[in-house]
């Protein structure tokens, strides 16, 4: 039985390393995506770009001077 609750700890363990590795390998927070969308700063500026790069999955979004939005991961 102690055998059991063993393997069962280790098991845990490997989990708990695998997902702290996983976040490491995640980068820098504020990985700019390459593409560039111009619609969503001429319709709603800032506020409609951020709510626009959540959508496809980047943590905020903000237009630049030449009216591109730039989404950030």
């Amino acid at each position: 039985m102690a055998k059991i609750y063993f393997l069962a700890f280790l098991a845990l363990l490997v989990f708990i390393a695998v997902s702290a590795q996983e976040e490491q390998d995640m980068g820098p927070a504020l990985d700019i995506n390459e593409e560039e969308y111009s619609w969503p700063c001429s319709t709603g500026g800032n506020a409609l770009c951020s709510r626009y790069c959540r959508t496809r999955g980047g943590r905020f979004g903000s237009c630049t001077a030449a009216k591109k939005c730039l989404c950030f991961a």
